[in-house]
């Protein structure tokens, strides 16, 4: 982007109230030499406090100005003379500050409480001493000077001279405040605008790994409709299917042609980050055992009557399962007595053993456990299960996979589940799972390949 300073304000000045002016100069004799001069713009009102601090023929001046004065800054530029206060000026070599390019400083990335800034910098070679220099700004520990000093000096110093800065901030007061995602797939972003800075542009893309389109790619506009700096929401409807996908949206400055902000994260990474994980496997367990009975047991665990027995083969490889799932970082629940899906409307029905929740990749495993030789008609069951509970629960961006776990070898019917969609798991594959649950989380693709 080319703009000069004079072509930004034209598009951007009505936003601006004041123009804070910073100036850092050396005292070379009877002439005060500019080091740099920062003409930075505001919607802030102007103050008439001036800030002026010296040592060490070092000066530095802070103030305030009405933006009706960046024409007397300029003009004084020009001349070569930049007066700040009634009895003195700095000597500037700069002959016009209309050319300079503005460039897009993305720093304000790292604090989302600043604004992005348009940034148009001049710098002129010096004839000053910089040794003389350095000793003033060593001597200068004041804190208001420490980002300047940061900026201008340090390794600059392995020159023989320095060179004198003009600096012109122009901030754009848009950016985009926060995001959020629901369960049906609605991303909604909430942008901070201000009334003259508008309008700005609001463009959501869905990539996939290669950065190629796998969603919606749509732009909304977004002109002022309230007074001052105000808050707007777009709301964009996403894939939640694409759970390897990444979701980026950008806020453009339409006459300035630039991208003002931007978001860019992965959709695994929104999804958990909003908490979907806790609500669908806690929706998914009361469509098997209800809240109420869920609370009865953790507050009055009494075996109700008729079944207090030993434990047998079933449940301890149930056990078992749950065990091996859970440290692998999966979310389980073992449903017990409760195996069956309640009753409802529709005539499908089902059954299941254990739940196991994986919310980096939004997958609810519904298992079916037999501590012995499993069957097809184990493998029909589970997939009914599976597509009932998912049919119930109503939600876009949830995958639902039926799972057999079987403690015997089974590598036939191991292919057959396949075909049909299902994962199976047989002495060979829980020996896998193990494997990877010792050395870190499993994952979906880790459960596939098994």
């Amino acid at each position: 982007m080319t703009l000069s300073v004079i072509e930004t304000v034209q598009i951007m000045g009505e936003a601006y109230r004041s123009i804070q002016l910073k100036v850092l100069a050396f005292r070379n004799g009877n002439k005060l030499q500019n080091i740099m001069t920062l003409i930075q713009f505001s919607m802030d009102h102007p103050s008439a406090v001036v800030n002026k601090e010296e040592r060490q023929n070092l000066l530095f001046v802070e103030q305030s100005l009405p933006i009706e004065a960046l024409k007397d800054i300029r003009d004084q530029i020009i001349s070569g003379k930049l007066i700040i206060n009634p009895k003195e000026y700095v000597e500037i070599t700069a002959k016009d500050i209309n050319p300079l390019n503005c460039t897009i400083n993305w720093l304000h990335k790292q604090d989302p409480n600043r604004w992005l800034e348009l940034v148009a910098e001049l710098k002129m070679p010096s004839k000053l001493d910089c040794q003389q220099v350095e000793r003033a700004c060593r001597a200068f520990s004041l804190p208001h000077l420490q980002a300047l000093k940061q900026y201008k000096f340090g390794t600059r110093f392995e020159s023989p001279s320095i060179e004198e800065t003009i600096r012109v901030v122009l901030p754009v007061y848009a950016k985009i405040a926060s995001t959020s995602l629901d369960e049906q797939g609605i991303f909604n972003a909430k942008i901070l605008l201000h009334e003259k800075i508008a309008p700005v542009a609001l463009t959501l893309e869905q990539l996939d790994r290669q950065a190629m389109p796998v969603g919606p790619h749509k732009t909304e506009e977004i002109p002022a409709s309230k007074t001052g700096i105000a808050e707007y929401e777009k709301q964009f409807p996403i894939n939640l299917n694409s759970d390897q996908s990444n979701i980026k949206i950008s806020l453009f400055h339409t006459a300035l042609g630039i991208e003002i902000d931007y978001v860019y994260e992965s959709l695994r990474e929104i999804i958990v980050r909003h908490g979907f994980a806790v609500p669908i496997l806690f929706r998914a367990t009361n469509e098997f055992l209800k809240k109420d009975d869920l609370l009865k047991m953790l507050t009055d665990p009494t075996p109700q009557r008729g079944n207090r027995r030993k434990i047998d083969t079933s449940e301890v490889f149930e056990l078992g399962v749950h065990i091996l799932l859970s440290v692998g970082g999966l979310s389980t629940v073992t449903l017990g007595p409760n195996e069956v899906l309640r009753s409802s409307v529709s005539k499908s029905s089902g059954s299941a053993d254990i739940l196991a929740y994986d919310p980096s990749s939004g997958t609810l495993f519904v298992i079916s456990c037999k501590a012995g030789i499993t069957d097809k008609n184990s493998i029909d069951q589970i997939i009914t299960t599976s597509r009932e509970l998912e049919r119930r629960l109503e939600c876009k961006h949830l995958k639902t996979i039926p799972c057999v776990f079987t403690s015997t070898d089974a590598p036939l019917i191991k292919q057959e589940a396949s075909k049909l969609g299902v994962l199976l798991f047989d002495k060979q594959g829980m020996q896998e799972i193990l494997k990877h649950a010792q050395v870190g989380k499993l994952t979906l693709e880790q459960l596939q390949k098994i």
